[in-house]
């Protein structure tokens, strides 16, 4: 998943939750408001229904009052007397009056006989619903206490229509919100990509690329940060360039041949003058010393030289071309390897057996002159010396 939409997604759910709260929030508020209206306006109704009663109570029942009441407000209207009594009920019949049973423990029939006016939203368990109950106390000589309830259904169709109202405003604020999450990533993806290239194509060896670094921002100090550390690598890599350079023309110009083995054994480098010792052609960088050259004595001071892990010189003694090569091994660091030099030393052999030859063949030459010269001296010494004529001879 790119970056682009990590960030829609954590727009989009930001703007999902925050919309889930407007909502519940508003509607939760919303409904309680409703609630509260209802409310206020069942009491104006019960106040109304209080004066009414105060000119019907005389000389009618009670149960007539109450229907008549309830008919008026489209409400259930229940009389009830000072001490609890079920005096009449818009929603119940004459006969079943007696046996409702006593209201004055009511939390809003209690709150009307202490201030006049009392209200409550609770489930009735004659009616099976949840009602807004209103009361309020009569000022007629009998204190009779007047409750109007309204059923909370009647505010269902009222929610419905909020909450479609609510839920196609949160739905076109989250679509909205979601077009601005697109934008807004894309903006702030596009340096980011931008940055991303430029370093891919930095990194695959292309030489003056440049992050693009506009804007004061954190993505433009980044772009700024990769810049200074492009033109850092740029520079190290120009030394190193030219370092190699003059390494390489270090070993072409040597007349010693240089080998590098890694740990393995494997040739990571060899310069002509190697080449030309040993006849190679072709690639040998990367392939085991074994299978370049199976030279005995070479593999053998290799297998030394590894064992032992120290320096290691030996003579390698080459048929064709005909080399008598003095080799030395030396380890790198931390078992990276080796280095091997190799010098010609076929002249330095050559000159040896000459020189061997020329004093085999003088003394050679020179011992039979002595050994005549030995032999007239014994002779004298032996009595020649009284002879005078042979002594002149000798």
């Amino acid at each position: 998943m790119t970056f682009r939409w990590k960030l829609f997604l954590s727009y989009a759910l930001l703007s999902l939750m925050m919309a889930g709260a407007l909502y519940f929030q508003t509607n939760r508020l919303l409904e309680g408001r409703l609630v509260d209206e209802s409310r206020n306006h069942l009491l104006n109704e019960a106040r109304l229904a209080r004066m009414t009663y105060q000119h019907l109570h005389i000389g009618q029942h009670p149960q007539r009052i109450a229907e008549q009441l309830g008919s008026a407000t489209r409400s259930r209207v229940t009389l009830i007397a000072p001490d609890g009594r079920v005096l009449g009920d818009s929603d119940v019949r004459d006969d079943q009056v007696a046996s409702l049973e006593n209201h004055r423990n009511r939390p809003e029939v209690q709150e009307a006989l202490a201030s006049g006016s009392g209200s409550t939203l609770r489930y009735s368990e004659t009616l099976r619903a949840t009602m807004l109950y209103v009361a309020v106390a009569s000022s007629a000589a009998d204190g009779v206490v007047l409750r109007l309830a309204l059923p909370l259904e009647y505010l269902d169709s009222a929610k419905r229509s909020l909450n479609t109202l609510l839920g196609g405003a949160g739905a076109a604020l989250l679509v909205l919100a979601l077009i601005f999450s697109a934008a807004l990533s894309n903006l702030t993806a596009r340096p980011l990509r931008a940055i991303a290239e430029a370093a891919a194509r930095f990194g695959a060896g292309e030489r003056g690329v440049r992050m693009p670094a506009q804007g004061s921002d954190e993505i433009g100090y980044l772009g700024k940060v990769l810049n200074e550390m492009a033109e850092r690598i740029e520079g190290q890599v120009q030394t190193l360039a030219g370092e190699q350079r003059r390494l390489d023309t270090i070993l072409r110009g040597m007349g010693e041949g240089v080998m590098v083995l890694d740990s393995q054994g494997v040739i990571t480098l060899v310069n002509p003058a190697f080449r030309r010792q040993f006849g190679l052609s072709g690639q040998v960088e990367g392939r085991p010393l074994a299978e370049v050259c199976r030279h005995p004595d070479l593999l053998e001071a290799l297998e030394e030289h590894q064992q032992s892990g120290a320096e290691v010189v030996r003579e390698v003694h080459l048929q064709l071309p005909e080399l008598v090569l003095s080799t030395h091994w030396v380890p790198l660091g931390d078992q990276q390897g080796s280095v091997a030099v190799f010098h010609d030393i076929s002249d330095l052999k050559r000159i040896e057996a000459v020189r061997r030859d020329f004093v085999a063949n003088a003394s050679h030459e020179l011992r039979t002159p002595v050994a005549v010269i030995k032999g007239y001296a014994e002779t004298l010494l032996d009595g020649g010396l009284q002879d005078a004529g042979r002594s002149h001879q000798f």
